[in-house]
């Protein structure tokens, strides 16, 4: 069984959103938190907007020694970037227009597409957890299992 932590960034942006996270098995994920936890020293937690960036030469250090541990675990990475701005003039002004062809359930999809491939050329099932999204937590399941039926890949879907 495979598993993708996948998160996101720029959810509400007019010009770009990206999709971006690993995908391995449970040994890789276990060795990846025990390294991930050791690696942060003191901290318990790391959030990118929180970092003081003024002090580079405590921060550096930091990133680039967390930046190694899931490559180093064996994890793959995996992401989707969308140019949002490309087709966003051409999707109607209506609520369902702009729900259905948002940046974030486009490369949703895509980036469950490819993650349903990749696990079907390794013969494995494949649980994939995108972070909570109150807009779309209802719809981006409910398109994979969709997806899944129509591609007869398997593969399990939690949120």
């Amino acid at each position: 069984m495979l598993t993708a932590y996948i998160d996101e960034s720029g959810y509400g942006a007019k010009d770009v959103i990206v999709l971006a996270g690993f995908v391995g098995n449970d040994q890789q994920w276990a060795l990846c938190s025990e390294k991930w936890k050791s690696g942060l020293g003191k901290r318990r937690a790391l959030h990118m907007k929180s970092l003081r960036w003024k002090n580079q030469k405590r921060i550096k250090p930091l990133l680039e020694k967390l930046g190694k541990i899931p490559h180093e675990c064996g994890l793959n990475p995996v992401w989707v970037r969308l140019k949002v701005s490309d087709y966003a003039d051409l999707v109607e002004d209506t609520f369902v227009s702009k729900k259905l062809q948002h940046g974030y359930l486009m490369g949703a999809q895509l980036l469950g597409l490819i993650l349903i491939g990749f696990a079907a050329l390794r013969s494995e099932r494949i649980k994939i957890v995108f972070e909570y999204n109150e807009h779309f937590a209802p719809i981006v399941p409910t398109l994979l299992k969709f997806y899944g039926t129509v591609f007869p890949w398997p593969f399990r879907f939690q949120r």
